[in-house]
């Protein structure tokens, strides 16, 4: 039997994930603990095009909901496993991307009314 906190998994969303414009492209990092921008926070990889951006932050974010520890900060999450096990997963592993990003599309779709309103939105 599993234990309670073995089953429990993380609620990652985008606020975990920060994006940042640079001459080169675009670099995405796994903010730091408590939601922190800059402490503590671990670029993953640097993506040239704005289609690569949604796709490897949404896998990033399946990522972490599928493999993080309940309450565990997105950057300690690539501290006990890896910087590189999570490049591995989201950036060289493309169908393995291209998987956690149908998983995580199908979720949010899920999460919205007809016309796009998120269901914790107002009422259409």
């Amino acid at each position: 039997m599993f234990q309670r906190d073995t089953v429990r998994r993380t609620t990652a969303t985008l606020r975990d994930v920060d994006v940042v414009f640079v001459d080169e492209g675009w670099d995405i990092y796994l903010r730091g603990p408590r939601g922190r921008a800059t402490r503590g926070r671990q670029r993953v990889c640097r993506v040239d095009r704005d289609r690569d951006v949604l796709e490897l932050t949404a896998a990033l974010v399946q990522l972490l909901r599928d493999e993080a520890r309940a309450s565990e900060a997105p950057a300690g999450f690539a501290k006990r496993v890896g910087v590189d096990y999570v490049r591995e997963r989201i950036v060289k592993d493309v169908a393995g991307r291209n998987i956690l990003f149908a998983r995580y599309m199908r979720t949010e779709r899920r999460n919205l009314r007809p016309g796009g309103v998120p269901v914790a939105g107002p009422a259409p």
